[in-house]
């Protein structure tokens, strides 16, 4: 089964427009979603590896995963970078 199909989003009826919302109320409920979510790693990493410049994925906003990349030049294993450094030290880090 593709990760997608596992992903909370997918499972539950959540409104699609919050992770692509414009209000903070909208980011906070997508990020809780992403939050308890199985394939938060693969979607973020997905997202990272994609180049996505709109919405939620895997927890972080396009202005968090723009400044991940920039902080990370020449990952090419998102997955394996995130899995190692974890999601926490990831969030912490994000603000830096």
């Amino acid at each position: 089964m593709p990760w997608e199909e596992r992903a909370a989003c997918a499972k539950e009826q959540f409104d699609p427009e919050i992770f692509f919302g414009t209000t903070a109320g909208d980011e906070r409920r997508a990020k809780a979603i992403c939050g308890v979510c199985p394939v938060r790693l693969e979607c973020l990493s997905s997202a990272l590896v994609d180049h996505v410049d709109f919405g939620i994925w895997g927890g972080l906003n396009e202005r968090e995963r723009r400044g991940l990349t920039r902080r990370n030049p020449g990952i090419r294993d998102w997955a394996g970078f995130i899995s190692e450094r974890g999601f926490s030290r990831l969030v912490a880090a994000r603000g830096a």
